[in-house]
Order: structure tokens, then C-alpha cells, then sequence
């Protein structure tokens, strides 16, 4: 994501996807004991992939091909060493449309293959089965219990502050034990992007702030309530059976290095040798949901 176009909404992008596949794939893949695929680059052994079918009646039909794949005894692995780029959303809604079909695509996912998951009939090892339930299934539950910790803990614990008086030793030193614990993914994934700055010097020195701010409790916080707001218009739109078809994402205009602003020139945004060959997306890729008007 190249924060060029729009700063503030790239940049926290930016800082989501470095969160997300820096430190918490690694974290699937210790549950999972394997990668998933889910959309990013990939490499495919021909003979992998032309021995399933994507299914595109899917909105994500490539996390359905990667469960297809795992259920079958396939092994997928992250690659961190990798690196590929995408133009962000070129605004607000439009990364609303694009992570509401991420949305409905996992349910549906998570929706067709859950049963096939817990059953016996597909060779996973106990490691693997729990990791794809925690991943695909988990994550409903996962989220009532931070819904019910919000509207009820939040305001109990206003009334009634955590403290050994209130609640006892052992209720107010796990409550604090929680809450460190908790600033440790915040803590390691902004050392991670310190250590990333001599990749991308200036912008990466940028981001610094945006993975704290992201990874941050502040961050968690307003990213479950965007997330929990795509959850519920997921469900309604799969129950009410108007999901739609989807085009695709408008995107910021992308930019070469002779074509670059003056004001983008100061920032620091510069091309790195290997990108000279590299080609760039067009301005709309990718999908989105969108009512078809018949």
C-alpha cells in the first residue's frame, strides 16, 4: 500500500498489513502448524492447483481453494522474506466494499466448510484441525466474549474499579496481567518495524508511528469496532441472500519515478532498484461488492 494519494488511510493500511503479516501469520501458522492462502501472492505447484476446482460462486474464492487444499493434506507455507506491493483504497468507502467482501467471502468459507473441518474423513493431524477451527470458526465466538467483556466488564469495572479491595488479589492481578500481556504483540510488532528502517528509510521511519498505533489498545479497539460493524452487514447480507456480485476496488492512482510529485519528492518516497522492472496495477483491480442492476 503506497501512502502517495491519501496519507492517512494508506498509511494505516500500510501499518495493518505489516501487523498482520509480520507477526500474526506467524502466530496462525504455530496453531495451524501450517500457512494458509488468503489472497496475497503465491506460488502453485500446477498439479496442486488444477486438482481442485475454484469455487466462483465464492466472494473469496481463494481462501476456498487454500481450505480445499488444506483439508486435503496440502501444505502451505508464508514466505516473510518475500515482498509485494498494492495500490491502498482510494478512499473510505472504498475500503469499505473491499473488506466487506473479505467479510462475507470468510463466512461463506467458514460457513461451506466448518462441518468438514471437525470431521474424521479428512487426514489432519489434531494440530492442524484446531488451527483451522480457531482461525475460520473461533473468531464468531472470539468475538461475542469481546463483545460481552465491553458493554458489560467496561462499565462493572467503572462502578467497581479493579482493585484487591473490589474484586481480590487474584481477580485484579490476572485483570493487570491481561492488560501487559496484552501490549506485548503492541510492543514486538514496533520493534519489528524499527528494525525495518533501513528497507524504506524515511517511510519506513514514518510507519514506526502507524504498527504503534495500530497494534496499540487504542488501535484494537476502534479496528474491532470497524471489524464487528463488516461482521454484522456480512451476516445480513448472507441470511438476506443479497450479497450482490463484485467489481472491482478503485484504487489511488499509481505513480513511476519520473512521473513523482515534487511534494512526494520531499517526503521521501523514492523507487528501489529491484522495482525497476516491476509493474504496476491499474487503478482498479481487485473486487468489491456491488449491486447488479438486471
Amino acid at each position: 500500500c503506497s501512502p502517495r494519494a491519501f496519507p492517512c488511510l494508506a498509511r494505516i493500511i500500510d501499518a495493518e498489513f505489516f501487523l498482520d503479516w509480520f507477526f500474526m501469520k506467524f502466530v496462525t501458522r504455530y496453531f495451524l502448524g501450517k500457512g494458509y492462502f488468503s489472497g496475497s501472492n503465491a506460488l502453485w505447484r500446477t498439479s496442486v492447483l488444477r486438482s481442485k476446482v475454484f469455487n466462483e460462486s465464492m466472494m473469496t474464492e481463494d481462501v476456498d481453494m487454500a481450505i480445499q487444499q488444506l483439508l486435503d493434506g496440502r501444505r502451505i507455507d508464508f514466505c516473510a522474506e518475500s515482498r509485494s506491493g498494492e495500490l491502498a483504497p482510494i478512499s473510505l468507502s472504498a475500503c469499505w466494499k473491499q473488506r466487506l467482501r473479505w467479510a462475507i467471502g470468510w463466512d461463506e468459507v467458514s460457513l461451506a466448510h466448518g462441518r468438514n473441518m471437525m470431521s474424521s474423513r479428512f487426514p489432519l493431524r489434531p494440530r492442524e484441525r484446531f488451527g483451522l477451527l480457531w482461525t475460520f470458526l473461533a473468531r464468531w465466538l472470539l468475538t461475542l466474549v469481546t463483545i460481552c467483556t465491553v458493554l458489560v466488564g467496561m462499565p462493572v469495572t467503572l462502578v467497581y474499579p479493579i482493585d484487591d479491595e473490589s474484586w481480590g488479589k487474584l481477580a485484579a492481578r490476572t485483570s493487570w496481567f491481561s492488560f501487559i500481556a496484552g501490549l506485548v504483540p503492541c510492543a514486538f510488532a514496533t520493534f519489528e518495524a524499527m528494525l525495518q528502517i533501513p528497507h524504506r528509510g524515511c517511510q519506513s521511519a514514518i510507519q514506526v508511528f502507524f504498527v504503534l498505533l495500530i497494534s496499540s489498545p487504542l488501535g484494537f479497539f476502534l479496528f474491532f469496532i470497524w471489524g464487528l460493524l463488516l461482521q454484522i452487514t456480512s451476516f445480513y447480507k448472507i441470511l438476506t441472500g443479497t450479497i450482490g456480485e463484485w467489481v472491482v476496488t478503485e484504487r489511488g492512482q499509481p505513480f513511476c519515478a519520473g512521473a513523482m510529485a515534487p511534494s512526494s519528492r520531499k517526503l521521501g518516497f523514492r523507487l528501489h532498484p529491484e522495482d525497476a522492472d516491476a509493474k504496476i496495477e491499474p487503478v482498479i483491480d481487485d473486487g468489491e461488492i456491488a449491486r447488479v442492476a438486471h
